[in-house]
């Protein structure tokens, strides 16, 4: 398939990972306040950062500003490790990001590696109706082209506060995280961008959802200009092993980056 085509094929990246990484799967984290994990698989686990991931596989195009486009398949990963250690009782949720990204950008379209994302995470207190996350991402530049990548090492303090709603029924949650560069290529621009993150994951009947979310990236690097995105989606238990949900998200204000973006991700469930 000529490259510049791998961004339009997106599904055709997802279900073929997914084929290649069928295998079995670790236990969730345990529903607040029960002693088992759920036996069905549970809507939204990508967005609860009380859950653990066993493996996903998302895709992600943007349509960029002046004809560009940005494609990115992205293998995801958690661990949850220490769990009841003292004084880390709860213990810690480690997430692995690993994309595979093609950019054009003019008349070049590159495909290669992008910057992989690592996250560690813990949970201070939670409650059947609520949970406070804490922790932080990093960003580590290795990127095989300028164009799939930032350049930059990074670090992304994180904090989250979720309320879970009665009787299984989703959950609310503000996720705000800083992108803070602190070394990288000299001739790439630095990095310091707020996300500020509100999501509603909303489960209408058994085995769907529905996320609701909007976001504000505010660049301290640009004069503290900020940019919104708000997105809307669909996910379905396809199977007790396989999630899929597809989210449609459009980007608005003056800075921000392109004009529409469309995710498909595929849940590998427990």
């Amino acid at each position: 398939m000529p490259l510049v085509r791998i961004g339009r094929c997106g599904l055709t990246i997802v279900f073929a990972l997914t084929s290649a990484f069928s295998i079995p799967a670790i236990a969730q984290v345990t529903q607040p306040g029960s002693q088992q994990p759920a036996q069905q698989p549970e809507a939204g686990v990508e967005d609860n950062p009380t859950r653990t991931v066993f493996l996903s596989i998302r895709n992600e195009y943007r349509n960029l500003r002046n004809g560009a486009w940005n494609n990115r398949a992205i293998l995801r990963k958690d661990v949850l490790v220490l769990k009841g250690k003292p004084v880390i009782n709860r213990g810690l949720l480690l997430r692995a990001d690993i994309p595979i990204t093609t950019t054009r950008v003019g008349s070049e379209t590159k495909t290669g590696l992008g910057d992989l994302y690592g996250q560690m995470l813990y949970i201070p207190h939670i409650t059947p109706r609520f949970a406070f996350v804490a922790g932080s991402g990093v960003v580590l530049p290795t990127a095989t082209h300028k164009t799939l990548g930032f350049g930059k090492w990074q670090v992304a303090p994180l904090a989250a506060p979720v309320w879970f709603l009665s009787e299984r029924r989703g959950f609310f949650l503000v996720r705000i995280q800083d992108f803070i560069s602190i070394a990288g290529v000299g001739d790439r621009p630095d990095i310091h961008i707020l996300f500020v993150n509100p999501t509603l994951l909303f489960v209408p009947i058994k085995r769907w959802w529905v996320p609701v979310e909007i976001e504000s990236r505010t660049n301290w690097k640009n004069e503290k200009k900020t940019d919104f995105r708000a997105g809307l989606g669909l996910g379905r238990a396809i199977t007790p092993k396989f999630g899929l949900e597809v989210r449609f998200e459009v980007p608005f204000g003056g800075t921000r980056s392109g004009d529409w973006t469309i995710k498909v991700a595929v849940i590998r469930y427990k």
